[in-house]
């Protein structure tokens, strides 16, 4: 499976990768320093069909990766709790599902919010905001 990341931000999965900190080849962000694939971050994308709820999915995804590792160590004066970076990862999915997206409507910006792990949309009015 591929990793491709370049830092012009030219694709969703640059963005995605980007947001969720796994930029580094082999030096990624899940238990065992593995990378996601582009492959998986393109199943993000297309299964949420947004960029902001894709990187939730990531989020989530890395959550429950986390909290199965049974990783506790201390290496000098830093230590890792799999079980307290699965809580912040999944603190992290929580605030991307509630993010908002600026969408362009019309010719206006206007603001799009989505409840959390539903698609039900609430639209203002940027000229009314």
């Amino acid at each position: 499976m591929a990793f491709t990341y370049l830092n012009e931000l030219s694709t969703n999965t640059d963005k995605m990768r980007l947001l969720i900190g796994d930029t580094s080849e082999d030096s990624g962000v899940r238990p065992d320093g593995r990378n996601f694939s582009d492959e998986e971050l393109a199943y993000f994308l297309s299964t949420k069909g947004r960029l902001t709820w894709a990187v939730a999915l990531a989020f989530e995804t890395l959550a429950n990766e986390w909290s199965s590792a049974a990783i506790s160590e201390k290496q000098g004066d830093h230590s890792i709790d799999a079980k307290e970076v699965a809580k912040q990862y999944s603190e992290r999915a929580s605030e991307w599902y509630q993010k908002t997206d600026i969408t362009e409507q019309g010719g206006a910006i206007g603001l799009q919010v989505w409840s959390e792990y539903d698609s039900t949309t609430t639209h203002y009015d940027s000229d009314h905001a």
